[in-house]
């Protein structure tokens, strides 16, 4: 698999300092948008500051929305961005960049600016001066739900946790692990949030297939959907990978990679460490071209876990065992740590509550009990907002696809049953047949209806796969991908999922009557 690493759209770099030399990493922002996040605010993201030029017209003057904020550059800057507007609506200012809405503050100030209507303190604007007039948007990237209770946790805004870290694990020749304080798998940031990454147990697997290449950076987790701040770099291809880690960058040709080799190829002391020890002094994140100006970290932020907040909680017997339950919290990220003297606690247990449910969350505390009869238990939750393709469901859906894709054309739209696992379909294309050779061979007419049974299941935050297993009808595809795109530079993350790009991918996955793959955007009308 090839990696397109220099484009129109744009990069943005992680330079990673070390006692042993630097190297670049390409972060991939389109394919794991969240890691991504993640990386770039433990690396320690400082504020973006935005200024108008001085003598621009009031606020609530029509003519002020014409007058762009641009970047105040310094040492701790990562890029030139995009300059941002500000337009006036009843009771509010929106702040927008390149037709993305970045955040929305009062008409009011508190405190000297104009705060962020969110809640949040993302964002804020203040006047600089009055006479003349200049105002100043700032872009802010808290934390508030790192988790501080953990003497080895550090606070990523003011003292980043990507600082002055040692790389903890060595698989020689094969990978480097690091991210942590420790060397402790289990350590973590306080929280957990979810993969980005088909989990097909297949080599060829189209997407999430960066694996089948070496000199991948990849998110470590110890299961499914438990990714934190543990992170590994590879030095060989290794494809069962795939599906199992979020990759997230691609180390760059000529720019170090060199030096990942000799981490990996580091001599271990007896407790596996490398021998010297490796230091990470930093990792400084830069970009390159205007696309990664429609990447806004504080947009994708509001997609991790909120703010930590301690629960209550009882221990419950019966059903042979005994249970923790923890107070009940719709959308909630529920952890559980447990203790025998009251002063070190192990854990966090994570699990996850879907929406709407209020019910006390459960806990099985049946072997730990068994084993160790003297417990303390503390429970915490952190709220999850919703991810677009996680909580989209295809019970009773109508879906309205056009297809977009090169020269192919036409309509698809599948009614889905009741239950969600199967319908009917009218469909009228004229899709290109790609022969063995990888050459366009034909166009083939699909045009008709018929009946489907497919799966459907969430591979991530941002997309979703249906896998058709039986169709009538000139339906010739295996499979389709629907792709929930919330970090594209047309959408205006953080709004209502209408706003959202919602595209697909389908594809035809065996060979016998030539490849189809095609591709556009969708519609759910019921």
């Amino acid at each position: 698999m090839g990696f397109l690493v220099g484009s129109s759209w744009g990069q943005i770099v992680a330079t990673f300092e070390t006692s042993k030399g630097n190297f670049d990493v390409n972060l991939l922002y389109q394919e794991a948008p969240l890691a991504t996040t993640n990386f770039i605010l433990l690396a320690g993201k400082a504020d973006d500051i935005f200024e108008t030029a001085s003598g621009v017209p009031d606020l609530n003057a029509s003519t002020h929305s014409r007058h762009a904020y641009r970047q105040v550059v310094d040492a701790e800057t990562d890029s030139l961005k995009l300059p941002l507007n500000v337009y006036r609506f009843p009771g509010r200012y929106v702040v927008q960049q390149a037709g993305v809405v970045v955040g929305t503050v009062s008409d009011r100030q508190t405190g000297g600016f104009y705060p962020d209507l969110s809640g949040l303190d993302r964002i804020r604007l203040e006047t600089l001066s009055s006479d003349p007039f200049q105002y100043r948007v700032t872009l802010r990237y808290p934390r508030p739900y790192v988790d501080r209770r953990f003497m080895w946790i550090r606070d990523a805004r003011d003292n980043p946790l990507y600082k002055n870290i040692r790389v903890t694990k060595v698989e020689p020749g094969r990978r480097f692990f690091a991210g942590t304080l420790t060397n402790d798998p289990f350590e973590h940031p306080g929280y957990v949030f979810q993969d980005e990454v088909f989990r097909l147990n297949s080599a060829d697997n189209w997407h999430g297939g960066y694996f089948n290449s070496p000199f991948i950076l990849a998110m470590d987790s110890r299961a499914p959907n438990q990714n934190g701040s543990r992170f590994f770099i590879t030095t060989v291809a290794e494809a069962s990978w795939n599906g199992r880690y979020t990759p997230f960058g691609v180390v760059l040709p000529n720019a170090g990679r060199s030096v990942v080799q000799s981490i990996v190829d580091s001599p271990l002391d007896e407790d596996g460490f490398p021998e010297p020890f490796i230091n990470i002094s930093r990792i400084r994140i830069s970009r390159i071209g205007a696309g990664p100006t429609a990447f806004f970290e504080g947009l994708h932020q509001q997609k991790m876990p909120g703010m930590i907040r301690e629960s209550c909680g009882s221990i419950q017997r019966g059903h042979g065992g005994y249970q923790f339950l923890s107070e009940g919290r719709s959308g909630a990220m529920h952890s559980l740590y447990q203790s025998t003297d009251l002063l070190n606690y192990t854990g966090g247990f994570f699990a996850f509550q879907r929406q709407f449910d209020w019910e006390p969350f459960p806990f099985d505390l049946t072997s730990t009990v068994s084993a160790i009869p003297k417990m303390y238990f503390r429970s915490f939750t952190a709220d999850i907002l919703d991810w677009p393709a996680t909580n989209f469901s295809l019970e009773n859906a109508a879906l309205e696809m056009e297809v977009t894709s090169g020269m192919d054309r036409g309509s698809l739209n599948l009614s889905f049953h009741p239950d969600g696992n199967g319908g009917s379909y009218v469909v009228n294309m004229i899709v290109t047949k790609v022969g063995l050779g990888g050459d366009p061979d034909e166009e083939v007419a699909l045009n008709g209806n018929g009946t489907f049974i497919a799966a459907h299941e969430a591979s991530g935050p941002y997309r979703s796969r249906i896998e058709f297993s039986d169709v009538t009808g000139p339906l010739s595809i295996d499979e389709m991908t629907l792709y929930f795109d919330s970090n594209r530079f047309e959408n205006t993350p953080g709004f209502p999922e209408s706003a959202l790009v919602w595209r697909f991918g389908a594809r035809k996955t065996s060979f016998d009557d030539g490849f189809l793959s095609y591709s556009g955007v969708f519609r759910k009308t019921r």
